[in-house]
């Protein structure tokens, strides 16, 4: 997400992060506003490794495209930089993001060629194996409601609706520090080991959001918010 000529450009990789965290995708917009920075972070080894192997892939990807005789456009992005339109996904606990993200490129080159392509396929790390082919038709009524809701969240300036919950995305997420300051500022019911989103949700309905207000609970009290989680 870049703010260009006082607009907003987004892209695919926005679109699928929002189906992970729609509060980094506020944070983000605020960083592209200028209304907030964004704190440094060092990329760890493994992910350093599984990027330049992922961009290896779609090297590779290309290559073979070529050789096949297959045209290859790229497109300009913001920024200057170009991309190829194809991505290779690696297999990740987040396939769905991928296959998010697969949807609105494919969904870009169709407004590019005059006619949305009927399949994209993902290749998970191999270009011997078989790839996974999906029909695009039974992934754009999901892409549509998912951008509008990322468009929604974008015009929204009301941050508090969507709070920072601690996922496995905050592992590899710049904004972590910054989201796990607010939930110690807050004794936000997530530092409390092994508690489910489902049962803080609905300690959060009873009125219940802190550690604090959760300890002078009676038993009886946990005992009915645990059977309505």
């Amino acid at each position: 997400m870049q703010l260009l000529n006082d607009r907003l450009v987004h892209t695919a990789t926005d679109i699928a992060s929002f189906l992970e965290c729609p509060h980094r995708t506020v944070l983000n917009r605020d960083y592209a506003l200028g209304l907030i920075s964004r704190p440094e972070r060092e990329i760890p080894e493994v992910e350093r490794i599984l990027t330049e192997r992922g961009s290896a892939l779609e090297e590779a990807y290309r290559s073979l495209m070529m050789k096949r005789g297959r045209q290859v456009r790229t497109v300009d992005r913001p920024g200057n930089q170009r991309e190829a339109l194809f991505r290779a996904a690696e297999v990740t606990k987040s396939l769905m993001k991928r296959v998010v993200q697969l949807s609105q490129y494919t969904y870009q080159v169709g407004a590019i060629l005059g006619r949305l392509p009927s399949t994209f396929r993902i290749y998970l790390g191999d270009l011997d194996d078989p790839p996974m082919s999906i029909k695009t038709d039974s992934t754009m009524a999901f892409l549509r409601r998912l951008r509008g809701a990322y468009l929604e969240t974008i015009a929204d300036t009301q941050r508090s609706i969507h709070y920072p919950w601690r996922i496995d995305a905050c592992r590899r997420c710049p904004w972590s520090e910054v989201c796990e300051r607010t939930r110690r500022a807050d004794d936000h019911l997530t530092q409390v080991p092994s508690l489910s989103r489902n049962a803080v949700s609905a300690l959060e309905r009873g009125g219940i959001s802190s550690r604090v207000q959760l300890a002078g609970l009676s038993s009886e009290t946990l005992m009915n918010v645990a059977n309505s989680a």
